[in-house]
């Protein structure tokens, strides 16, 4: 027989798996009492228990996993499924009616479509239930290390829903010279540039990357899938040096896009890079660090779903090699430089871990599909970061302010 206790606010449930049935036993104390005329079955408290679905060996159905989830919560349910180590046994296909007549529905007497659907539990819902599994389990794996400061949402079954880890103690990134590395100060100086842009074109790139790649040519990406179109059309007309010329003529006119947080200090960043890059109307864009790359053409990375990292875009379009110089609008955040850099090094500062399906793209570990397997792809995926990322960081600009949506500040811009 396995038992495994749940808590929830002012409930206590007990899972029993005994012979072929599960059994789960509440404590209502805090709960309502039914009026005398809805209640059906009297029992002592004492005595008091709820039958669940039978549980025969093997994968459990997906009605069944239904029925627990409205009784005991996802993050039961996963634990559940951890200790049988089994998956959910795929729904039989439903036999079409022929052609012209209206689909049948056979539902338990007295019940309602809320209550039932006509194909028991979704992939949704499977899906929802191994996310909050593995994402709890992760979150216990950076808590049990005892090296990083961490902040969480939870689930009204106290699963945890998302979070966030920042490597202890905080380091500042301060304005940097970048004189042993000039390709990476003009990458950043494009990438804002870009983003600049885009974003005054009512887009929201989220963040942009640039990079030289192995055939010599620029490349960039952004984060966001319309942008990195509308880039490869704007890139495919014309030629770079030019294209970049016109984007920093149209935000001369048209003024600096809103930001949603620290607007001055980022306005502030984007005045000295357009400045440097091209100090008047009539100058001619200046970017020497990358002028080579510039001239062999530009490539805009598109590869990787929706959402993915810009960063992680251009190393997928560079074969799956991480370029020796690139440079953007944000650091890395963990996962990324986990993913670039995974022995880590000196000169990578990544933000922090967080823990977002979009940051998360292309981690096998983070595949819910290993469903029973959660905790041991949590452990996996907590290793390869702690061991990439020595610390975390968060800028701070010219003026000593902190601005985590940025990266490093250049100490030979001008301002």
């Amino acid at each position: 027989m396995k038992v495994c206790n749940l808590s929830a606010p002012g409930r206590r449930v007990t899972v029993r798996q005994t012979g072929g049935r599960i059994i789960s036993s509440h404590n209502r104390a805090n709960e309502q009492k039914p009026s005398h005329s809805s209640r059906r079955v009297t029992r002592r408290a004492e005595d008091t228990e709820a039958e669940g679905p039978a549980l025969r060996p093997g994968p459990l159905s997906p009605a069944t996993l239904q029925a627990l989830q409205r009784s005991v919560g996802n993050a039961a349910v996963a634990g559940i499924l951890t200790e049988r180590g089994g998956s959910p046994r795929p729904a039989e296909p439903a036999a079409r009616p022929p052609a012209g007549r209206p689909p049948s529905v056979q539902r338990a007497p007295g019940s309602s479509s809320d209550e039932f659907d006509d194909g028991g539990i979704s992939e949704q819902d499977l899906l929802a239930a191994r996310r909050a599994a593995f994402l709890t389990a992760l979150h216990g794996e950076f808590a049990k290390s005892n090296q990083w400061d961490l902040s969480a949402t939870q689930g009204s079954d106290g699963s945890v829903t998302r979070f966030t880890a920042a490597k202890r103690p905080k380091k500042q990134s301060r304005p940097r010279p970048f004189t042993e590395t000039p390709e990476v100060k003009d990458l950043r100086r494009v990438s804002t540039v870009v983003r600049t842009y885009l974003k005054n074109q009512g887009m929201n790139p989220v963040e942009v990357q640039a990079a030289i790649g192995r055939s010599g040519r620029l490349l960039i990406a952004a984060n966001d899938v319309k942008s990195n179109a509308h880039l490869r059309d704007l890139f495919n007309r014309g030629d770079g040096t030019q294209v970049l010329a016109g984007m920093m003529e149209q935000t001369r006119g048209k003024g600096f896009p809103a930001e949603p947080r620290n607007q001055q200090e980022i306005h502030d960043r984007e005045i000295r890079q357009h400045t440097k890059a091209k100090p008047e109307a009539a100058s001619p864009p200046s970017f020497p660090g990358i002028q080579s790359a510039l001239n062999s053409g530009v490539t805009v990375a598109v590869a990787g779903p929706p959402g993915m990292h810009a960063e992680r875009r251009i190393v997928a379009h560079n074969d799956g090699i991480t370029p020796d110089h690139l440079g953007g609008t944000k650091r890395p955040c963990a996962s990324c430089a986990t993913a670039l850099y995974p022995e880590g090094g000196p000169g990578v500062h990544p933000g922090i871990f967080q823990s977002d399906d979009v940051f998360n793209i292309g981690f096998p570990e983070y595949d819910h599909s290993d469903l029973g397997n959660e905790k041991a792809s949590a452990e996996r995926m907590f290793q390869r970061i702690n061991k990439a990322v020595e610390y975390t960081y968060v800028t701070v600009t010219k003026r000593g302010v902190e601005v985590p949506e940025i990266g490093s500040e250049s100490e030979s811009e001008p301002g």
